[in-house]
C-alpha cells in the first residue's frame, strides 16, 4: 500500500498508469438572473473550474491484491492522483539530483504542488515542487534513487466521489475510479489583458463557427 505524508497531509497513491483515453471533466458555475421581461443577466460564480478525473486502471495478477488493498484503505481518505496524460519522459536521473528537466508550459505543474517521478509501479517517488521555470522543476528534496527511464508527472490532490468498480479475469484486474480534485480551489485566476475595461483573450477558440458570444 502507498500512504504518504506530504505538505497536504497524509495521501494515498496508486502508482499504476491509467488506460487511455483518460477522461477529464471541468465544471464552471454561472448564476442566470431572469427579469419579468425575459432578459437574462449571467453572473460568473466560479473563477476556477472544478476538475474531475475518471480513470480506468489495469493491474496484472501479481499486482491486483496490492492495488485493491490501496484503494480499499483509502476509500475515505485524500489521494495523490497522477495526471498520466501529461507525463513527460526525462530519461536518466541520479540519486541526489536537484533538478528535473521538464517542459512546465506543456503540463500543469504548480509551485508548492506535487509531482511524481515514476519508472514502474515498484519504483517511484512523490516530490514537492519547490520552484520551477519553463524548462525545469526544483523539488523540495533531491531524487532518492537512480532511474534509467524516468517519467515526471503532475499530481493533483483528490478525493474519491463514487464507488470503485472492479472486474477480474483471473489473469488481471481493472478498476474504474472517479476522483474530484481538491487543490484547484487554491488557484487564483489571472487578470486578462484589458481594453477600455473589457477583457481581451488572444487564444483562438476551438469550437466550430466564426465567433463566440
Amino acid at each position: 500500500m502507498a500512504k504518504l505524508s506530504t505538505a497536504f497531509g497524509e495521501l494515498n497513491l496508486l502508482p499504476f498508469p491509467a488506460e487511455a483515453p483518460l477522461k477529464e471533466v471541468l465544471e464552471w458555475k454561472t448564476d442566470v438572473l431572469e427579469s419579468y421581461s425575459g432578459k437574462e443577466q449571467r453572473v460568473r460564480v466560479r473563477e476556477i473550474p472544478r476538475q474531475k478525473f475518471v480513470q480506468t486502471i489495469p493491474a496484472s495478477l501479481a499486482r491486483t491484491q496490492r492495488a485493491f488493498n490501496t484503494v480499499y484503505d483509502g476509500l475515505g481518505s485524500r489521494w495523490a492522483v497522477p495526471v498520466w496524460s501529461e507525463a513527460q519522459l526525462v530519461g536518466t536521473l541520479t540519486a541526489g539530483d536537484t533538478v528535473l528537466p521538464v517542459n512546465t508550459t506543456q503540463a500543469d505543474f504548480r509551485e508548492d504542488g506535487l509531482a511524481l517521478v515514476w519508472e514502474s509501479p515498484e519504483k517511484w517517488q512523490l516530490v514537492t515542487v519547490a520552484s520551477q521555470t519553463a524548462t525545469e522543476i526544483q523539488p523540495l528534496l533531491p531524487v532518492a534513487q537512480d532511474y534509467a527511464r524516468a517519467w515526471v508527472i503532475p499530481v493533483r490532490v483528490c478525493r474519491l466521489i463514487s464507488q470503485v468498480e472492479k472486474s477480474f479475469t483471473g489473469a488481471s484486474s481493472v478498476m474504474d475510479i472517479e476522483f474530484e480534485v481538491e487543490d484547484n480551489t487554491l488557484l487564483t485566476a489571472p487578470t486578462p489583458a484589458q481594453f477600455l475595461g473589457s477583457d481581451i483573450y488572444y487564444d483562438e477558440g476551438l469550437m466550430s463557427g466564426d465567433s463566440l458570444t
